[in-house]
């Protein structure tokens, strides 16, 4: 049996703890709607996307460097866009563990993140089949114009659900 090779997500050597802007989007497994539907261009959160909502909002309560920026919670997947702060402050909570300096913190928020909406869920007796698709897709924001462009594609996100083929 042949082994399929994962594609790199991240930028190779690239520290992302570092002070900036970042964008995230998250899917659940087999992109199946969890979170809850749009309707009419708006998104109807369900319980579990009300879940995840809180457990995005909660992300400065565990990491106080880092404050939050446009964000959509959408049926099958989670867009947002994290800045890191003041870098040299090392809080955050990781389940049981402090966050140590090695750990670079995009990806620590990000599995936090999975791992609080992923155990809140299953509290829920219909949803203890919930999973998340493997990892996460990440982008450094390197300038206004491209913070500016992602900004829009989050705000309109669910205005454009219906055109978008692979939310069917």
């Amino acid at each position: 049996m042949i082994k399929k090779r994962r594609k790199r997500n991240r930028i190779q050597g690239y520290d992302y703890s570092q002070e900036g802007m970042y964008s995230g989007t998250i899917c659940t497994k087999d992109r199946m709607h969890w979170f809850g539907h749009v309707r009419d261009g708006q998104m109807m959160l369900s319980e579990c996307g009300g879940i995840a909502k809180t457990c995005w909002e909660e992300i400065m309560v565990h990491f106080r460097n880092v404050e939050l920026d446009e964000f959509v919670i959408m049926p099958n997947h989670v867009h947002g866009i994290l800045n890191i702060v003041n870098k040299t402050e090392n809080v955050g909570n990781r389940h049981a563990c402090s966050l140590r300096p090695q750990y670079q913190y995009i990806p620590v928020i990000m599995g936090t993140f999975k791992s609080a909406v992923t155990r809140r869920i299953y509290q829920l007796q219909y949803a203890s089949h919930f999973r998340w698709q493997k990892s996460y897709h990440d982008r450094v924001i390197r300038n206004e114009t491209e913070l500016r462009h992602i900004r829009e594609y989050i705000k309109n996100n669910p205005l454009k659900w219906d055109e978008d083929p692979e939310n069917h």
